[in-house]
Formats: C-alpha cells, structure tokens, sequence
C-alpha cells in the first residue's frame, strides 16, 4: 500500500491525539506536504469525524482519554471505508509489546514519538507490518527497499512571535497567540451563533472558537434534513391514497433511494452553506477553528491560541450517544448524525430509540421501502405521556411497522447482519439506527478548571433563566445543558447567554411555552405542562378523536386524537397533546394561547373557519368548557354581548 504525495487530487489527512504539540507540529508538516488536514483530540472524536467525512491517512496518538489510539484504531478498520486507509500510530512506547498491540488494531506503521523533535530530524519509525510497502514516500515509483525513510517529516521552522512552532534550548514547543477579547464564544451552533449577535450588537470584542464541523446542528445533521427525507418519504407514501380518489398508475410508481439520498445531501449542503456563508465565512481572525479548553474561568487555550476573556460562553453542543459495547460494530451501527451520509438505504434496519428522531427517521424509512423494526427501552414513543395519545399513536404507527417497548436492548453480530434481541423479541437487520439519545460535547474542554460542582454529565449547574453558571462570569447555552434540545431554545439560550455577556449582567429571562413537535405522521405534539406534571385533582381535559373531523376524512388523515388540559376552576388552557393531521399548526395555536395566559371561554370566542382542521380544536374546547366552572357571561358562549 503506498500513498504518495503527488497524486492528481488533494489528500486529506486525519490527526487524533490529545498532546496539542505533537498535533500541531504533525498537522502543519502533514501540510506541507500537500494534505488538508483535520484534527480531533480523542479517539472517539476521531472516529467519529472519520465516520462522517473520511480520510486518505489517519495518524493516531496511542495515548488518549475516552478512547485510546489501539480502540480507534480497531474501530476506524472495523468501517468499510477504513478497511483500506492507511494508519499510522505514534507512541512513545517502544516495547515489543505496544509494536503487537498497533498491528493488531489494524495500523500499518508505528511511529516512536521523539522526545527532542530537532528542526532537522525525522519521526523515527521502529517497524512497520511487514506485508505492507511504505506509506508516504518521496519517490513512489521506486521499489519499497529503494526509498527515503518511511514517515520523513521534518519539523518547520519557526513560527516566529505568531501562532505556530518555535525551537526552545532543547525542544519545540508552542507559541501561543495571546489576545484580551470581552467575549470568548465556544461553539458556533445555532447557540453560539446566537450568543456572537447579542455581543455584536453590543459593540464588544469577541472570539468564536469552533472545534467541530462548521454549521449548525439543525442544519448539517437534524432538523433540515430530517425533513427533507420526511417530506420525500410522506410525498411518496401517498400514493397509497389516490387510488380511492380514482388516480390511476399509483401502483406503478418507484423510488429510487440513490437519487433520494443525493437530494437530502444537497439540501443539507444548501442549508450549511447558507448558514456559514452568513456567519463564520466573513468573520476573519475573530473565528478559530480549533479546540478549546479552560485553564482557568476566563482564559481559554486553543492549539494556536490564549485567549483572555472578560466573560465566556459555552455552547459546544452534543452528538449521538452510542454505548462503548455497540461502538466495535463499526457502521453496521449508524446513529443519526450519519444516516445522511450514506448513499443509498440498507434493505432492513432496526431503530433503537423511538423519541422524536427515531420516530421520524424510522417511518420515513419505512415508507421509502425499508423493512424496519423499533425497539425502546421505555413504554412510550414520540415524547408523549398521555395515555390515551400514546395508545393511538402506537395503534397508528405500529401498522407501519413493528414496535417493540419495554426491554432492554441487545446486539450482536451475525455474518454481514445485526442480530437485535429486546426481552422475547428479535430479528436480523443489515444496519441498526442507534437514536437512544445525545452527550454534551465537554471532552477535553476542562470545565473542572471552573471550580464549581459539575453533574454527571459533566456539566456545571447554572441558572436556566439567566444561563450563569454559579456566580461565575461563565455562560452556558444550548445541546450541551442537555434541557432543551431544540433550536428554538438553543437560540433563546445564546441570546440570554450572549446578552449578560456582553453586558455585563445577570438578567434573567422568562423562558417560552414549552413546545415539542414530532414530524412523524400524524405530528405527535406536546405543548405547555406535561400531563405527568398535573393535578389532576384541579385539571379538566377536553378530547376530540380526529375521524368525525371533515377537513381531516377529506385529506384521507382522519386518525389520532387531541387532548386539552385546563384548571378546572378558571378554565386557563394548562397544555396539550396530540397525534393528529397538521398537529405542528394547531401545537404553535395552543402554544400562543398559553402564553397570552387565555382560558377555555376566551378561547371559544375566537373565529373558526370552515372546513379546517383547527375545528378539531374548537370541538375539543367545547368538550373542555363543559367541564370547569368559569363560563363565559352574555348569553353566548362563542360571542361578547355589546352593552345596551
């Protein structure tokens, strides 16, 4: 296997260590020879940047937390496209040992980690798989025993006073690029982004430091997407209908899933560059696309730079958790940041973890032709903790495919497939979706350093109205806090974060309605209190099954049902939730209703078209009315009586 440096193409090199100069002095030689290069500064970070984007080399720190360089080393071979990528492992072992341990994880080279990296020097190599030809040479034309050294780096010179690398008395070591800013933003997701226009607008100085992929969550790995393929999946699906409304050919009609995932990947890629375009791409030095990590509250190190900060932000976000057991199984396991990466659709997936993405993600691929089977641990699906709406939606949803609750899953690997097993329940797929939650991205970033109590997440505990964390002059916001993971919020959390900071305050915010939509079909909604958080000793429910509902039996969408929550005495509207047809519509209606403090009577006296689907609501109201106390006065119940 040889890769030289003069192909026809750019080379993209991926580097995982945790020692950022070791990192550093390897990412910019690696440059100089002709490769782009990306960094990550654990191995679970690694593997994870090499399962989305991949690499033509992968250069891997033997020692490091979370996962070590030998697990993912194992774990990126484990990958089809890591069958056959070339992996060097660097360590500063050099017992024979370590040498078996590199070649069994699937390395082609072990590198010695030199303890005086010389301007002149080359990382030295102890010994490569014997079956395996050099991995970057000078001259790849000639015979393996006739070329330069295998690895030949040498060291660049001096960065100068800059960032970059500089020659002690005895060693190489970083120079950092010291600067005072007002604000240091970490991350530059929807929270991030959020935070950077409050200070802005403030007049203050900032730097946005930006470890992982650019772009928001929502727009590269969730909601945009996600709802690309849903609207694909659900334009295709009714088909099933037309035939009633006397369409012919319906049955003929085909779904090429190449074509469908190539349509997801460039709406994804329009969605990321318009938010990069009109964010991070004009911000000039003010933007580090780097790892940060704390040393102290408000001094803040990259590889390259200290920043000294009056205040901070965290807003790093989260990515998919997969348990360490499932994580040898390589992309047999997929999770939900990765689906869109795939080209075409296996014949059979098992979803694990039927909350709102997995819900969404496993109906679409069920009705894009994809056997698929759902398992979660808990009794319920979609979010919802209304009885009588978790029974519909699972009556609903489980005649599109199986659902199977209650039990722990497990897996394991038979020949090219997964074998899922949940309590007496199992069956045999190609790719298994992992969507059983998200982690905060807080690896490496040194939030012990903030001397405060962090939980068992690792997150630090902070005040959800103002965002502070303690009575620091820390922020926090977004995915990471883990409390609620959607944008909406996580923008409402970067504009507090970003407005105290920029200001100097600890404002505290009135935080908005709760709001929860699952796009699968029928929405699954939930808005306002949560039915397990009621009394029901003090609160009524209004209900209206949605089959008698004209607009809904003429759309051939006349299932789930709508439940409404009042105080019995006032008849304030408390919450809601739902499966129905256009239940993201009638979820923002209630949502505003609550917010405005409105009751079940003023609620009636508003206009309700005919035929609508918000019908559904009027009728669920008038069930509702009938059952608190507060009546509306006048004679009418649906109108205001003038006076005389």
């Amino acid at each position: 296997m040889t890769l030289a440096t003069d192909q026809a193409h750019k080379l993209r090199a991926l580097i995982v260590g945790d020692d950022p100069v070791l990192r550093i002095a390897i990412q910019q030689c690696i440059a100089r020879l002709g490769f782009d290069t990306q960094v990550a500064e654990n191995g679970q970070i690694g593997v994870d940047h090499f399962t989305a984007d991949g690499a033509d080399l992968v250069l891997l720190d033997a020692a490091m937390p979370v996962m070590d360089g030998f697990a993912a080393c194992a774990a990126i071979r484990a990958l089809p496209q890591g069958r056959h990528v070339p992996i060097i492992m660097i360590t500063v072992f050099e017992d024979d040992g370590s040498v078996d341990r590199a070649f069994a994880a699937g390395a082609d080279e072990f590198i010695n980690k030199p303890d005086d990296q010389d301007a002149t020097a080359r990382l030295p190599r102890v010994t490569r798989a014997p079956h395996r030809a050099p991995l970057l040479c000078a001259e790849p034309d000639l015979p393996p025993e006739s070329r330069a050294p295998t690895f030949g780096l040498t060291m660049p010179p001096s960065a100068g006073p800059a960032s970059g690398l500089a020659k002690n008395s005895t060693s190489w070591e970083i120079v950092m690029q010291e600067r005072s800013v007002d604000v240091a933003i970490i991350g530059s997701g929807t929270a991030g982004l959020n935070a950077m226009g409050q200070v802005r607008r403030a007049g203050k100085t900032f730097a946005l430091i930006n470890g992982g992929e650019p772009g928001t969550t929502c727009a590269r790995v969730g909601c945009m997407p996600s709802k690309a393929l849903i609207q694909i999946a659900d334009d295709y699906h009714r088909r099933t209908h037309l035939g009633r409304y006397g369409v012919d050919g319906h049955q003929e009609l085909a779904v090429d899933l190449v074509s469908v995932m190539e349509h997801v990947q460039e709406l994804r890629d329009t969605f990321v560059d318009r938010v990069l375009g009109s964010s991070t791409d004009n911000l000039g030095d003010e933007f580090i696309q780097e790892y940060a990590r704390f040393v102290e509250p408000t001094l803040i190190e990259t590889d390259t730079h200290r920043i000294r900060a009056s205040r901070v932000i965290i807003a790093t976000g989260s990515r998919p958790l997969v348990p360490m057991a499932w994580q040898i199984f390589g992309d047999k396991v997929i999770t939900t940041d990765s689906v869109f990466e795939l080209n075409d659709l296996p014949a059979s997936v098992a979803v694990v973890g039927l909350g709102t993405i997995g819900l969404e993600l496993g109906q679409s691929l069920a009705r894009l032709g994809v056997t698929v089977t759902g398992f979660d641990q808990l009794g319920h699906i979609g979010g919802a903790q209304d009885p009588e709406v978790q029974r519909c939606a699972l009556d609903i949803l489980g005649k599109e495919f199986p659902i199977h609750l209650g039990h722990p899953v497990s897996l394991t690997e038979e020949g090219a497939q997964m074998r899922v097993t949940a309590g007496e329940q199992g069956v045999l797929v190609d790719r298994v979706l992992c969507s059983i939650g998200r982690v905060p991205n807080v690896e490496g970033l040194g939030l012990d350093k903030l001397g405060v109590p962090l939980d068992r997440r690792g997150i630090p505990t902070y005040n959800p109205n103002t965002m502070q964390v303690g009575d620091l002059p820390v922020f926090i916001a977004g995915d990471v806090t883990g409390d609620r993971p959607i944008l909406h919020e996580a923008g409402d959390e970067g504009r507090i974060a970003g407005y105290n900071a920029a200001h100097g305050e600890t404002a505290a915010f009135k935080r908005k309605v709760p709001l929860m939509i699952n796009f699968c079909d029928p929405n699954i909604c939930v808005v306002g209190a949560r039915w397990n958080d009621l009394d029901q000793a003090t609160t009524a429910v209004g209900q209206i099954n949605f089959a008698p509902v004209g607009r809904a039996l003429i759309m051939g969408q006349n299932k789930g049902v709508l439940r409404v929550y009042g105080d019995k005495q006032t008849g304030v509207i408390l919450g809601a939730e739902m499966i129905g047809p256009k239940g993201e519509n009638l979820a923002h209606l209630l949502a505003w209703c609550i917010a405005q403090g409105l009751t079940v009577g003023q609620l009636l006296r508003m206009p309700f078209y005919h035929p609508v689907i918000e019908e559904a609501l009027q009728a669920a109201l008038y069930d509702l009315y009938a059952k608190v106390e507060a009546k509306n006065a006048g004679g009418l119940v649906e109108l205001e009586r003038l006076a005389d």
